[in-house]
């Protein structure tokens, strides 16, 4: 009975943080909203993303794309900025995963 309940209590709070931890950015970007500040936008969803591209135009305004990747589940969300004000944001589709080729371009 004692290592039924060692193997519950670890599986139940391994549960528990999954959840938790994948409703992580899909809930962060409901509170989104275009015309948000760019620092407003970092504070909800958080320090952690890849700058996928940053540009000046020639007026001078600034484009920023940020991605987000929700690594427990893979969905990856982009935020894109004009002049540090939120203009879009997005889930990205997720690629259709294709079985490995081998050596040969075979598919296995």
């Amino acid at each position: 009975m004692k290592t039924l309940r060692f193997l519950i209590v670890p599986l139940a709070a391994l549960l528990l943080f999954s959840c938790g931890v994948t409703a992580g950015l899909g809930s962060r970007v409901k509170k989104l909203s275009v015309g948000m500040s760019k620092q407003e936008t970092v504070r909800i969803m958080g320090g952690s993303y890849d700058i996928v591209h940053s540009v000046m135009t020639p007026q001078g305004d600034v484009v920023e794309i940020y991605r987000y990747t929700e690594a427990l589940v893979g969905d990856d969300y982009e935020v894109e900025f004009f002049n540090d004000v939120l203009v879009r944001f997005t889930m990205l589709e997720k690629a259709p995963s294709q079985p490995e080729q081998g050596p040969h371009g075979h598919r296995h």
